[in-house]
């Protein structure tokens, strides 16, 4: 396990204790890695070099971003769920529901699939030519982590609509409308006047990082930033021209890092931390999104501030080895802590604590001295195929792993973190 690691000290060895896919995982990113390390060491520059900033002062949402009104939120899962996905997400909550302990709950879906399956049969069989409408931003009530609602996001995330989010494209951008919109529904402030961070990547694309910022309330540590962050990227087409979707890379990631800040926004008291949500672009280009942020911190938000980052990358396949990943969770460390404080709160979840992370986004933090957390489920069959649609997602674990990446975020924004 690796120390908290400064610029000099992060290593890009493959480590010998993961599954296939952590091989397969770490093998693809670490040549977009070291093809990227001038911008890592760019990163590391501005960090060591940073001169001290005037803290996150939280302003009003611009107008096109007010909260829409509760009465108008769509509070149906069967009208929520976007057209010509309906029926495959419902098949993921299906495949999880009685592995769950709580079916019972889970079950009350079977009366609208059933009631989808009969109205599904008088649309068109070709579904791509289905247009798909965006769902509500928000979902009415306090359930955050009802199984729906992740079918709901990730049935319209991993669409063939938004054909598989590749940087600069269409998908790209309706993705992060939804995602912007959603963190001004749920009430986190922007960045000065916008939820994008705009970037242009390696390939030439205008993309961005969107970021919504919670604020802290304690008077001695609102200045501590700890960043909840996701990409919202893929892949698009494949050489064959088939769409990858990216269901549950990472499409499960946003959705989980939305329920998660849901919840959290909604509690009767905020954190004493500043808690940043934020979702990456461009991350399968070599974590582009992340080092951009890294090396152009958001004003009021400097990396020398930064504290801890819990990243979340392909954390809808519990199903696939019955297990959760807490990816450098070194004993000792403030995210070991957190995770087993609120573990004997998870024992249904079957948690992976004593791996070392593979390279998702906390590795561009990492690259500046920021310790952090990283959320991962195996994929042995779909990693970066078109076989990783919304309906292999297990749903029934996937809320429970939001649940408990919640209560970790939670107990990091407010406990000791030495």
């Amino acid at each position: 396990m690796r120390s908290k690691p400064s610029r000099a000290s992060v290593s890009f060895d493959h480590p010998t204790d993961r599954s296939s896919t952590h091989a397969k995982k770490w093998s693809v990113r670490l040549r977009h890695t070291k093809r990227h390390s001038h911008l890592l060491n760019q990163a590391a520059d501005v960090a060591e070099n940073e001169t001290a900033t005037e803290p996150f002062v939280a302003v009003p949402p611009p107008d096109n971003y007010h909260k829409r009104s509760r009465s108008k939120l769509d509070a149906s899962f069967i009208e929520g769920l976007p057209g010509g996905t309906s029926r495959i997400a419902l098949l993921g909550v299906a495949r999880g529901m009685f592995r769950s302990p709580y079916w019972i709950a889970h079950a009350l879906l079977v009366p609208a699939a059933l009631m989808l399956t009969t109205c599904e049969a008088s649309r068109s069989e070709d579904d791509s030519q289905v247009q798909v409408q965006e769902p509500a931003p928000c979902f009415a009530g306090d359930d955050f982590f009802a199984a729906s609602q992740f079918a709901t996001r990730i049935g319209y995330l991993a669409s063939a609509e938004l054909a598989g989010r590749l940087p600069g494209s269409d998908g790209d951008t309706k993705a992060r409308k939804y995602i912007s919109e959603s963190l001004a529904c749920f009430g986190l402030q922007p960045v000065g006047s916008t939820f994008s961070q705009p970037f242009v990547d390696s390939e030439g694309h205008d993309t961005a990082n969107v970021i919504g910022v919670l604020p802290g309330v304690d008077p001695d540590l609102k200045n501590e930033i700890i960043v909840v962050s996701a990409h919202h990227d893929h892949l698009g087409l494949d050489e064959q021209g088939q769409a990858r979707l990216g269901a549950n890379d990472n499409a499960s990631g946003v959705a989980t890092l939305l329920a998660v800040a849901h919840a959290l926004v909604s509690r009767s008291q905020g954190p004493k931390r500043t808690l940043v949500f934020a979702t990456f672009g461009a991350e399968e280009l070599g974590l582009e999104g992340s080092i951009h942020y890294v090396a152009h911190p958001p004003a009021g938000l400097p990396i020398k501030n930064t504290v801890f980052v819990v990243n979340m990358d392909m954390v809808g396949r519990y199903d696939n080895d019955d297990l959760l990943y807490a990816l450098d969770a070194k004993p000792g460390s403030p995210g070991r802590a957190a995770v087993d404080a609120v573990r004997p709160n998870f024992t249904d979840l079957n948690l992976d604590v004593d791996t070392m992370g593979d390279s998702s986004d906390q590795v561009s933090f990492a690259a500046v001295g920021v310790a952090g957390l990283f959320f991962h489920t195996p994929d042995s069959t779909c990693y970066h195929l078109p076989c990783d649609t919304a309906e292999k997602i297990d749903y029934p674990h996937l809320s429970r792993t939001a649940e408990l990446i919640t209560a970790v975020v939670e107990s990091l924004a407010n406990g000791s973190l030495l």
